[in-house]
């Protein structure tokens, strides 16, 4: 834990030297960030109104193909759920709802198409063939087929005296269950009642039919369950264009089985093939074939597969016939779906748009009254559309605007920040070297000269140098000077050796003055380097390495020389003596600095009072006079190195109370001044001695 909150502490002090870079880098990052989001927003708002038009557009496409299974087709597709199929041997039998029995012959003249199990022919695409039976065993097991066909020609009938290939005539055969029927069917002209009936409706056939050991074999016999009818469509002009008909035949492979009684469609029943030809009149050889059902189509004209043709690219249907079954899926076909080839930068954007816009419900569903359900899964890439022109637009704004921020912030960090940063660097590793400024080598090289860069470097070094050349001037000047005091303490020490020899008694007067002058000598020339560093010492620096001896003194000694040498000055005090542990050195030049300030401050002809007071642990002395008070913005710092509240006239240096404050704090005491009414009173505590 220590560990990281020093890493955290090293990361916070780095992020602060370095704000300026962190705040540039994090506004051009926040640019780009509010492009990308901003892009990113504004596609999604767009993009709403968009997908809610694609899903009511898929919503109407089910709608649709629902439409389509609620009909005859529709219940047709779902009651032969993957199974019609057509493989080449004819087409499947089909399970007929019961809403077919509406169009058998003998209800309708207009037969109504059966698209659900209609195959088209390969021979022409407009030739279709369906075979089915019931739901119901009532009607019999019986096989309906169901088509239209075109022939050039009228139809016509046989002479059955001869043969019933004598005229057009349907070979069929019905394989079930490894049996094949073959039957012939032949067609006979309807006549009308009268002319009136007979302009009202189309031309139509009834049709017979007979059994054969095989196809086109002379051997027949009539089967009394094959029937039908025929029915011509019309042009305006009266010609014939095709031709409708509808045929049942029996089932007899399943007219046989036991189980045929009980289970009806027989579960085997799209196993089973119906394959029909419509031939012209036979004569010395084949007939020529006009339809073939052999060769169909695989699937139906109406199936789950021709839904496709609604569906757009990427979208799907899915058919369940019922829960648990297998499902049939059909995907988009080439049916007119909205498809346009792209370019790759196309693509590109649309995979863009894709990836930031939401996702939408593409997944509908509907339920059909037969309990069959179709599911759609829309594309969403869909939805793009004719938005996808504005969304690109987008796009190429946006990779515009953040490639220029891209570009700018790399210039502002290669021609700004980079160079900054080595300026700050540079000028770290020059702080302090003011003395070897020709010897040092740069971490950094500075290759900007011209720009403001450049410049600022440049005034750096400029700066850098006087600096250095003053500093080397200050100190060759304070080493001259030290030079000429250690030169005058030299010249002074023996006269005043001599005068301290001679005024040597403790009751003459000038011994004390003497005794102060060769003390404060030696302090200043005595030590005249810092031991340490080699460096010249000043006044400041050689009163504050000043050390002193504390002994016993009685102060109250001191402060009555003190108002016996000087006029003006008044100690009043009772009797005995108050000792404290000081420098008695120390302690004379102490007094002495401050009586001289309350001399020189005070009024011309008033008293200087000196009072002291005890108790156990300290002595408080207190000089006042009457006077003018110190400023108060110099009070607090009256006692600093060079304050003085003279007038500067070069002979003041403000040391005076600076040396009275240094030396009262190396024998363990403190000094203070304030403003008093009339004048100034200081106060110097010091520690008693017992």
């Amino acid at each position: 834990m220590a560990r990281l909150r020093q890493s955290l502490s090293k990361l916070k002090g780095n992020l602060y030297r370095a704000k300026a870079r962190v705040l540039i880098v994090g506004i051009m990052t926040g640019m780009v960030l509010l492009v990308f989001f901003g892009t990113i927003a504004v596609l999604r708002f767009s993009y709403v109104s968009v997908a809610q038009q694609y899903q009511a557009a898929i919503q109407r496409t089910l709608q649709r193909v629902a439409a389509e299974f609620e009909s005859l087709e529709g219940d047709i597709a779902f009651s032969n759920f993957g199974e019609q199929s057509s493989d080449g041997h004819g087409v499947p039998v089909a399970k007929l709802p019961l809403e077919f029995i509406n169009v058998i012959p003998g209800h309708v003249e207009d037969l109504k198409p059966l698209l659900g199990c209609s195959f088209t022919t390969l021979q022409d695409s407009r030739d279709q063939l369906c075979a089915g039976v019931l739901e119901n065993r009532d009607y019999g097991a019986l096989v309906y087929l169901r088509g239209t066909f075109h022939v050039d020609s009228e139809l016509t009938s046989p002479t059955y005296a001869k043969s019933p290939f004598t005229a057009h005539h349907f070979s069929v055969a019905v394989t079930a269950r490894g049996r094949t029927s073959n039957f012939v069917a032949t067609f006979d002209p309807v006549r009308r009642a009268d002319a009136s009936t007979a302009k009202l409706f189309s031309p139509a056939w009834s049709i017979a039919g007979f059994k054969t050991t095989k196809q086109g074999a002379d051997d027949f016999t009539r089967e009394r369950d094959i029937k039908g009818r025929i029915l011509a469509h019309l042009t305006p002009e009266g010609a014939v264009s095709s031709y409708e008909f509808i045929l049942q035949l029996p089932l007899y492979a399943y007219l046989e089985a036991p189980e045929a009684q009980t289970i009806w469609p027989p579960e085997d029943i799209s196993q089973a093939r119906v394959a029909l030809k419509l031939l012209g009149p036979i004569g010395d050889g084949q007939g020529q074939i006009l339809m073939n059902g052999l060769e169909t189509n695989e699937r139906p004209v109406f199936s789950f597969e021709s839904m496709s043709q609604y569906l757009s690219p990427g979208e799907s249907l899915r058919f369940i016939a019922s829960p648990g079954s297998d499902p049939i899926e059909v995907f988009a076909g080439n049916h007119g779906g909205r498809y346009e080839s792209r370019s790759a930068l196309a693509r590109l954007a649309n995979r863009v748009v894709e990836l930031v816009t939401p996702s939408i419900a593409t997944q509908k569903a509907v339920v059909l009254s037969n309990g069959g359900r179709i599911e759609l899964s829309g594309n969403p890439a869909l939805v793009l559309g004719g938005w996808s022109a504005a969304a690109k637009a987008i796009l190429a704004f946006a990779a515009i605007l953040g490639t220029l921020l891209v570009i700018s912030g790399f210039a502002i960090h290669h021609y700004v920040l980079a160079p900054l940063n080595k300026v700050r660097r540079n000028t770290i590793y020059m702080r302090g070297r003011y003395s070897d400024a020709d010897d040092f080598k740069l971490p950094y090289l500075i290759l900007n000269q011209h720009d403001e860069v450049g410049v600022l470097w440049a005034s750096i070094e400029d700066l850098h140098k006087s600096i250095t050349t003053y500093g080397r001037e200050a100190l060759e000047n304070a080493k001259n000077e030290s030079d000429i005091l250690r030169a005058i303490g030299h010249e002074i020490k023996s006269p005043l050796q001599e005068l301290l020899i001679r005024h040597n008694k403790p009751d003459d007067p000038s011994a004390k003055s003497l005794k102060r002058m060769s003390y404060a000598l030696k302090m200043l020339s005595g030590n005249p380097t810092a031991p340490s560093s080699g460096k010249s010492l000043g006044p400041k620096e050689a009163i504050s390495a000043s050390r002193g001896h504390l002994t016993k003194e009685n102060v109250v000694e001191y402060l009555e020389n003190a108002a016996e040498s000087s006029d003006g000055i008044t100690f009043a005090h009772s009797s005995g003596s108050l000792y404290v542990s000081a420098d008695g050195d120390m302690l004379e030049a102490l007094l002495t600095a401050i009586l001289n300030n309350a001399k020189e401050f005070r009024n011309q002809g008033t008293e200087i009072t000196l009072k002291v007071f005890a108790d156990a642990s300290w002595v408080l002395i207190e000089v006042g006079n009457q006077g003018p008070q110190i400023p108060p913005d110099l009070i607090d710092e009256i006692f600093e190195y060079g304050v003085s509240s003279r007038d500067s006239d070069g002979e003041h240096q403000g040391l005076g109370l600076f040396v009275a404050k240094q030396y009262v704090k190396k024998m363990g005491g403190d000094v203070h001044v304030k403003n008093v009414e009339g004048g100034v009173r200081f106060a110097i505590k010091l520690a008693r001695a017992h």
